[in-house]
């Protein structure tokens, strides 16, 4: 801390033959010598006026460094809105020396623009005696903004296309940007893909090169309209009773059912194989689809009573004679029964 250096020594002492008259010197030991050279004197005089003049050179060499007072320490910062930098202030770097200082210098000024990532800071200060020191610190830029997803598509909702159970969904994939340049952008599903019925997200999700995530997401909906078919049913029939009976047993193929995406439950008012009445009988078939889509589709069942009634117990041709005294006879016969498969109007 001082620019100099107490030195002491052992005094020297003088003799001569005759005596001595004095000993001085220009320096004393424990004298506070500045840095450098310093010739010592001592002159002995005698006492007859006899002179002698002895020197020593004291060389104080300055070997202490300069310091830095309150030394900036690391600094962290987020980069500045929509750059890939920031500028960058610290306090005054201040250098002190006993002896004084000759120049402090360093890399970067305070206020300076500084690049994402880790930057080394130096200042060298150097004393008026050449000595030297260094105070690094560390300017660290982080990139913190979020990557900005632009063009978000709004909502989509679709009708199933035509014999699909879903949709094709078309849009036009939003704009990816970010301060520091964009890694990837993914999405879960593409523009062009098919969707299912129902509701499906879309996500997109964009990485900066930096690690920073953000996402964006926006609805597919998919309704089923097509509506389930049912194949097969005849328009009409046309039956007569059976033998004996006023009704009949009616059949046909039973029918098959299709649908874009599924038929989830076939009803029928009717079977084949079932006992018809005469006359108009509707049977409707009806089909459910997954989305909940009903279709019902009727025909008629007609029963035709074409069995003629029959007579039983008729008389054989009868040969009578007249009764005596009339011209006619008196003819008995037991009436015949009649019967059919509908009962005798």
């Amino acid at each position: 801390g001082v620019c100099g250096a107490t030195i002491e020594w052992d005094a020297p002492f003088a003799l001569d033959n005759c005596g001595m008259e004095s000993l001085t010197t220009d320096v004393e030991s424990g004298s506070l010598l500045p840095v450098g050279v310093t010739t010592v004197t001592y002159t002995a005089i005698d006492v007859n006026g006899n002179t002698l003049i002895s020197t020593f050179p004291i060389t104080i060499e300055d070997l202490e460094l300069p310091q830095f007072v309150s030394p900036t320490g690391d600094i962290q910062v987020s980069s500045e809105p929509g750059l890939c930098d920031a500028a960058v202030s610290w306090a005054e770097v201040v250098a002190t020396d006993a002896c004084g200082i000759q120049s402090l210098a360093g890399t970067h000024t305070s206020g300076d623009s500084f690049p994402l990532g880790e930057t080394t800071v130096e200042f060298n200060a150097i004393d008026s005696h050449g000595n030297s020191q260094q105070h690094t610190f560390q300017v660290v830029v982080v990139d913190e903004e979020l990557p900005l997803l632009t063009d978000v598509p709004l909502d989509i909702a679709l009708e199933s296309d035509p014999g699909s159970c879903g949709a094709i969904a078309t849009w036009v994939a939003p704009t990816a940007t970010d301060n520091c340049g964009v890694d990837n952008l993914a999405t879960n599903h593409l523009p062009g893909s098919l969707f299912p019925i129902g509701v499906t997200e879309v996500t997109y999700s964009l990485l900066d090169l930096n690690g920073n995530l953000s996402t964006a997401s926006f609805l597919v909906t998919v309704t089923d309209t097509e509506l389930p078919q049912i194949i097969g049913l005849p328009e009409f029939l046309e039956v007569p009773t059976d033998a004996g009976n006023c009704t009949a047993v009616v059949s046909w193929p039973a029918p098959t059912t299709s649908d874009n995406c599924e038929v989830v439950s076939v009803l029928s008012s009717h079977e084949p194989g079932e006992v018809f009445p005469i006359g108009d009988t509707v049977v409707t078939y009806g089909v459910m689809d997954s989305a909940g889509l009903v279709v019902n589709q009727p025909f008629l069942i007609t029963v035709v009573d074409q069995e003629l009634p029959q007579i039983s117990n008729l008389p054989a041709n009868m040969l009578v004679s007249v009764d005596p005294g009339t011209c006619g006879a008196d003819v008995a016969w037991i009436s015949p029964s009649t019967t059919d498969n509908c009962g005798v109007a």
